[in-house]
């Protein structure tokens, strides 16, 4: 609805009218239309939505019987017209025309059919000009209410016409607020198709004034930037119906164009100047879009973390106290207001009658697509985390180079050279080829970092690992194949130097060995190289290439926390767990030939892993070793008193220790020692005991899934504990049978002997004594035969007993 407030109309012209039949004559001549201070309001409102000062038709010539009619010019001068979108999706000056409902046609017309097509009247109007006419625009549909402003608006169009074939020159212009101009030139053709064919030059045209519609996809901001433009336009809409054909080609320069984070207030991306030369884009016969380059020079972006530190890590909804600032830039989507009726009357249309199944419709035609070049120059992009203290940034710069020779139809591949630095120090490179738009699409690039400062990652360090970064470099060498959406991808991660500093005493720092991790993985020349290979197909959901080089890095440190030895095995020579322990047989302390091996894979590590200590700790079975050394102290004893016995005949003969004795002598020597300590007649209450088992080794690892479910299955635990028991009965009643004998033919040399060595005195210094040679001889053994130094090797013993109880053997710790 709407208000007429003001205006005065002039209207003139010579009339000629006849209604008699036979010559029926309707014409006007030299007519004008003259409109002064027109003014329309809304009557909802009341501010004046249509201003025009001055309107003037002149020259009407018509003939309603010819339906034939000319006009010499419409001009319009000066004037404001003022369009508001509403939030419903109305516009303000459509809604200010009330068009009466028509009413529902009568039963006959509605049998009669459509009626057969009007013939168009024949009208030409010479000369149409719009001078000095403003156009304010306020859009209330989007978040934030948009203003456009054009003014000095100047239209132009000659001898417009409905004729076929009619050639219409038009043109037009305006100035853009807050600075920019516009301007539109060429012809136009109504039939029998619409066409045209259009110059469109704009220069300095500010993007700020359209940042609302943007703001309602993403939480972002435009802050700056200009458009120039130079185009020429074909567009043709075929008068049989099926899509617009459109050709287009021109050059497009958008400058100084910026971005800030709408929840941060900061900026967030944009670009010095992006280039578009050379463009061309049609519909027709295919869809097609071609540059000679795409120049973009001083591209940037700022990757900013931000929230409190006690909240989650990852938290990017922007709801949330934390985000990332180009994650949480995307907004969901929701139906517009306008839609509202359409889905409302959907939902409530009635079913209709299934409809027959549709053919397949034809393969799409794929877009034909030329790149010549893209050219990037002078990029800086940053990273900063300000949700840890202290502050982590981190920025690649000088970023630049080419990627030339995209093409959808070139069965050669664009060549990728893209080259930067990381904080200034460490070169980065991007090479290769790649084809994005080509039916197979394909991508063959190595990704090089060389030498990045790892300092400035110190702060994760200190939370995570719990001691500051006190250097250490990084380099990657990726190299990505992408064929049909597989991908192979050969991924070498090597730190340099990297040694950890001060502890943090982080209470979030896990309780893992970091520090023994980075020794066990640092080479002779202080490098950690992790080589990897990832293969999967993109078109697997559960497949992220990120998320499978984190798995791998992190399951190879895991292990290197809490399984050294076995990462040390698989990396110098095999073995596992069983590289920290050395078995000796009970009461020995001489290295076993079986135990050598490990220590010759332990001698590889060492060598390749100059960080590394060893920790060395003897240790011994309270029970096994006892018994063996009470024998050896018997066999001691035995042999001095034999040489004492012989050293009286003959003073001259071999000390003790090279003295060869004979088992007849041995054995006679024994007996007598046992009759001089048990009497005839003796009686032994007990039987003598059997050598101890030996303590066993520490456990490996329990075993995985699968196996304890095949275990539970075949009753494989209960077969193992059966097989035990009977065989501790057969060994029980071989014994008494084996003493039943002895009673019976008089005591055996074994009796002897056993009897004997219970009488030894063994003390837990002793024990102590044997554990400390132990470990001894494992120390000589890396320092004489592996040439490992001194300095890397500690002998440790713990003053516990019980801890040292822990079998006969010799544990090693790496340190």
């Amino acid at each position: 609805m709407a208000d007429l407030t003001d205006g005065q109309l002039t209207v003139s012209g010579q009339y000629e009218a006849s209604f008699i039949q036979q010559r029926l004559t309707l014409k006007l001549a030299g007519g004008e239309v003259h409109l002064r201070g027109l003014k329309i309001s809304e009557r909802a409102n009341g501010p004046a939505a249509v201003e025009l000062p001055v309107v003037d038709v002149t020259g009407m010539e018509a003939d309603a019987i010819a339906l034939k009619a000319t006009v010499g010019s419409v001009s319009f001068a000066g004037g404001r017209i003022g369009v508001r979108h509403e939030k419903d999706g109305s516009i303000n000056l459509l809604n200010m025309l009330h068009a009466p409902t028509p009413a529902a046609p009568s039963a006959a017309a509605a049998a009669a059919g459509p009626a057969a097509p009007a013939k168009l009247p024949d009208a030409l109007v010479k000369l149409v000009t719009v001078e000095g006419l403003t156009i304010e625009v306020t859009d209330l549909g989007t978040p934030q209410p948009a203003q456009l402003l054009l003014s000095n608006l100047a239209v132009e169009v000659k001898n417009a016409t409905l004729a076929d074939g009619a050639v219409i020159p038009v043109a037009a212009s305006f100035t853009w607020a807050p600075q920019g101009t516009v301007a539109v030139s060429g012809s136009v053709t109504l039939r029998p198709e619409l066409t045209a064919d259009l110059k469109s030059e704009v220069t300095g045209l500010a993007i700020l004034p359209l940042s609302p519609y943007l703001e309602q996809f993403v939480n972002a901001r435009i802050t700056q930037g200009t458009v120039t433009t130079t185009n020429t336009v074909h567009a043709a809409l075929p008068a049989g119906g099926g899509l617009p054909v459109i050709a287009l080609a021109g050059d497009v320069t958008v400058e100084k164009f910026g971005l800030v984070d709408g929840l941060l207030n900061e900026d967030l991306a944009g670009f010095g100047s992006l280039t578009l030369k050379n463009l061309k884009a049609a519909t027709r016969p295919q869809l097609a879009v071609s540059l000679d380059e795409v120049a973009i020079t001083a591209p940037y972006a700022r990757i900013i973390i931000n929230g409190e530190k006690d909240k989650p890590y990852l938290v990017l909804l922007k709801e949330a106290d934390k985000h990332i600032n180009l994650l949480a830039v995307a907004k969901p989507l929701a139906p517009t207001v306008a839609l509202a009726p359409a889905l409302a009357s959907t939902e409530a249309a009635p079913p209709q009658a299934a409809l027959p199944a549709a053919s397949p419709a034809p393969a799409a035609v794929r877009p034909k697509v030329e790149v010549g070049r893209v050219v990037i120059a002078g990029g800086d992009f940053s990273f900063e985390d300000r949700a840890i203290e202290p502050h982590v940034r981190m920025a690649i710069t000088q970023f630049g180079g080419t990627v030339a020779g995209l093409s959808s139809e070139n069965l050669a591949r664009a060549d990728v050279d893209l080259h930067g630095m990381v904080d200034g120090t460490g070169p980065v490179a991007i090479t290769g080829k790649l084809d994005p738009f080509g039916a197979v699409r394909a991508i063959d690039l190595k990704v090089d970092f060389k030498n990045v400062d790892l300092l400035p990652a110190s702060p994760y360090a200190g939370k995570f690992a719990g001691f500051e970064l006190a250097r250490g470099q990084l380099v990657v060498d990726v190299k990505v194949t992408i064929v049909d959406r597989k991908l192979d991808a050969a991924n070498v991660i090597t730190l340099n130097q990297f040694t950890f500093g001060a502890a943090t005493n982080s209470p979030e720092a896990t309780s893992l060995p970091v520090r023994l991790g980075v020794a066990l993985l640092k080479d002779t020349d202080g490098r950690i190289i992790i080589d990897f290979p990832v293969q999967g197909s993109l078109d697997d959901p559960n497949f992220r290439y990120g998320k499978m080089v984190m798995r791998v890095m992190g399951n190879l440190l895991l292990k290197a926390a809490t399984s050294p030895f076995s990462l040390l095995g698989s990396m110098f020579g095999g073995g596992g767990d069983e590289l920290a322990f050395q078995d000796f047989v009970p009461g020995e302390s001489r290295l076993q030939p079986a135990e050598l091996p490990k220590l010759d894979t332990l001698i590889k590590a060492l060598t390749n892993r100059p960080a590394l200590s060893l920790g060395i700790e003897g240790s011994y079975d309270a029970t096994a070793d006892a018994y063996a050394l009470k024998r050896w102290k018997l066999a001691a004893a035995v042999r001095r008193k034999i040489w004492e016995t012989q050293h009286a005949a003959n003073p001259n003969i071999a000390p003790p220790d090279q003295l060869v004795i004979s088992p007849e002598e041995n054995a006679a020597m024994v007996k007598q020692l046992f009759n001089e300590k048990f009497p005839p007649g003796t009686k032994f209450g007990a039987p003598l005991a059997e050598a101890p088992v030996v303590a066993a080794p520490p456990p490996p690892p329990p075993p995985g899934l699968f196996k304890r479910v095949v275990k539970l299955v075949t009753f494989a635990e209960q077969r193992e504990k059966s097989a035990a028991k009977k065989a501790e009965a057969q060994r029980a009643s071989d014994r008494e049978q084996a003493l039943t004998a002895a009673a019976e033919a008089g005591l055996p040399l074994e009796e002897m002997t056993g009897r004997l060595a219970e009488t030894m005195t063994v003390d837990d210094n002793d024990l102590r004594a044997l554990a400390s040679a132990r470990a001894q001889r494992v120390r000589d053994q890396l320092i004489n035969v592996g040439h490992i130094g001194a300095d890397r090797l500690f002998l440790s013993q713990s003053t516990d007993p019980a801890k040292q109880n822990k079998g006969p053997r010799v544990f090693l710790n790496l340190q």
